[in-house]
């Protein structure tokens, strides 16, 4: 399988993962872009649950029984944190925007209704992870605690030349040290001609795999390790969801670069 999606950032809605995608069976993924606003009735999946992730712009969304969210405003995903709207399994919701907005759809296979939630900056949880050239800002948008089934969702920052999801850690078996739990990365980067890599790789399904991650990409996780890596003087940004039968955040570090959080 292809573990990198590359698309053409442009207005509407793109489809990053659907049902083609192989390896990937519970996670949704579509980012939206409107550049002159308007009103439109969201799409959804049928039997899932689902988070709308502001990215630029403000956002008025409007439920079936005239509930109203105010999402926003977010200048820019790099320096703000994020505004969001957890959506209930089977509702439909109708997006407002005077002024433009980009948004991302991550949406999880689901059966138990919640009710609807909104997340303000002020409520994800922010927090710095790491030392050196493997520090990174994280943030916690919907975290195992959050009311809802199966989706676990945040943002990462990594400086310029700085690496994250390091050392290598995998969720991909159900055990006493890991919970099964696959997840995508879309990506950002600042300035948008920039790059990173990614390296997926797994011993025991003999993967390994290195793919160049770019402005607007997804990267697909279905198992195995996953560390990123953002090139000197640029920014990478990358959202991720997780979603499994199990909810609850438990990764294994690969026994080999584990020494690197233990060295004094």
């Amino acid at each position: 399988m292809s573990f990198v999606i590359y698309r053409e950032m442009r207005d509407g809605d793109c489809n990053f993962v659907d049902k083609r995608q192989t390896g990937i069976k519970n996670i949704r993924f579509a980012f939206l872009k409107d550049n002159q606003g308007g009103r439109r009735v969201l799409k959804y999946r049928k039997n899932a649950e689902q988070v709308l992730v502001l990215l630029k712009g403000s956002l008025e969304i409007i439920t079936e029984t005239g509930e109203k969210y105010n999402l926003g405003p977010r200048i820019d995903l790099f320096t703000e944190k994020a505004w969001a709207l957890y959506i209930p399994v089977d509702e439909k919701v109708t997006i407002c925007s005077k002024s433009g907005y980009e948004a991302a759809l991550c949406s999880v296979k689901a059966e138990k209704k919640f009710n609807f939630q909104l997340i303000a900056p002020s409520d994800v949880k922010e927090k710095v992870v790491g030392k050196n050239s493997y520090e990174r800002k994280v943030f916690d948008i919907v975290p195992p605690d959050f009311k809802a089934q199966r989706i676990i969702l945040g943002e990462t920052l990594n400086p310029p030349g700085n690496w994250s999801s390091f050392p290598p850690h995998k969720h991909d078996e159900l055990n006493e040290q890991e919970v099964k739990l696959e997840e995508i990365y879309y990506f950002r980067i600042k300035p948008d001609n920039g790059f990173g890599f990614q390296r997926i790789y797994s011993p025991k399904s003999n993967i390994d795999e290195a793919v160049v991650v770019k402005n607007h990409s997804v990267v697909l996780i279905p198992r195995g390790y996953h560390p990123v890596s953002a090139c000197p003087g640029y920014e990478v940004y990358y959202l991720w969801i997780l979603a499994g039968d199990v909810r609850r955040l438990n990764p294994y570090e690969d026994p080999e670069y584990s020494w690197i959080t233990k060295k004094v």
